[in-house]
């Protein structure tokens, strides 16, 4: 069952209102994670990924909402069909599915559930971080 919370649902509704690279790059990192205000150098690490953020968005448009609601299907619900998971795991690749433990956006039971899947064979990756985690950390990501 889909349970949202009042932040989850405030970022989903700002993510629509968002007209700019700006604005959709400020919700995007708007989760309050402690890792974004960790120091790189003279800046935060949300001040680099804003930046990247602001670049990638500016380069490729912005997201259709037909492709916001399919995000948000994902995010929360982490749902995949019987015959999706058997063309992944007919494939040969090996699977693992990363969360961020303190994702405000993504729930993380979604993910343990879809890495418990009996035909995918995935290894559950929990790292510490938000719904960025691939990108607080990319190095424990990769591993």
């Amino acid at each position: 069952m889909l349970q949202l919370d009042l932040k989850t649902l405030s970022v989903a509704i700002r993510f629509l209102w968002a007209k700019s690279p700006e604005q959709r790059a400020a919700v995007d990192l708007d989760n309050g994670h402690p890792l974004l205000r960790e120091c790189i150098g003279p800046n935060t690490r949300r001040a680099i990924l804003y930046q990247e953020y602001v670049k990638g968005i500016s380069a490729t448009g912005m997201q259709p909402n037909y492709g916001f609601e399919g995000q948000l299907n994902a995010c929360w619900t982490h749902k995949m069909t019987r015959t999706e998971i058997e063309l992944i795991r007919s494939a040969g690749f090996l699977v693992s599915v990363i969360h961020g433990r303190h994702d405000t956006i993504a729930e993380i039971y979604y993910a343990r559930r879809l890495a418990k899947k009996p035909h995918l064979v995935a290894r559950m990756i929990e790292l510490h971080g938000g719904h960025l985690v691939s990108h607080e950390r990319t190095e424990e990501g990769q591993g």
